[in-house]
């Protein structure tokens, strides 16, 4: 088991790096297929922790398939089906994680961000104002002419990111 709450560890930090760059990045222009494009470039990043050169993990593995098998070319094949397993669920925690933000997006611009019922205080103004995030509308209304529709051009462009992103998730 400590070998599992390693690898949490390391994902975790790995993963709250990514949101610092995520916050930090935000603040950009981008066009919606350059942030696909992230996201696919984001996958195609095995980290170092996962890799076939780290030392650790290659212990490892070999600690669980010498528990399993004992043939070595047995071993080698199904090392490489092991390691498969840990880069999957890595890729996974990856798009739950863009999965958040969009979802964030999604619930800011619908008024659903602030939950009355999740406050300790009351609060004199509104709490169901949709306020879409800067970055959103800025990518969605550069690239339309047609700006007086600008919220539901928003909440279609949240979503087909969803969308895209559930569908990405559930291939992996």
């Amino acid at each position: 088991m400590k070998v599992e709450e390693k690898l949490n560890e390391v994902e975790q930090q790995n993963l709250s790096e990514k949101m610092r760059q995520l916050s930090t990045n935000a603040t950009h222009e981008k066009d919606p297929i350059k942030i696909m494009k992230e996201i696919r470039d984001q996958l195609e990043i095995i980290p170092n922790y996962l890799t076939k050169q780290n030392i650790s993990f290659k212990e490892l593995m070999h600690q669980v398939l010498s528990s399993i098998i004992t043939t070595t070319e047995k071993l080698k094949n199904n090392m490489d089906e092991l390691r498969k397993i840990p880069i999957l669920i890595y890729k996974i925690m990856v798009i739950q994680t863009y999965q958040y933000l969009w979802k964030t997006y999604f619930k800011s611009g619908t008024g659903q961000l602030i939950i009355p019922s999740e406050t300790k205080q009351k609060v004199s103004y509104s709490t169901t104002l949709p306020i879409w995030p800067k970055e959103i509308k800025t990518i969605v209304l550069s690239n339309k002419k047609d700006k007086t529709n600008g919220n539901e051009i928003c909440l279609k462009f949240v979503n087909d990111h969803l969308y895209a992103l559930q569908h990405q998730l559930k291939q992996y």
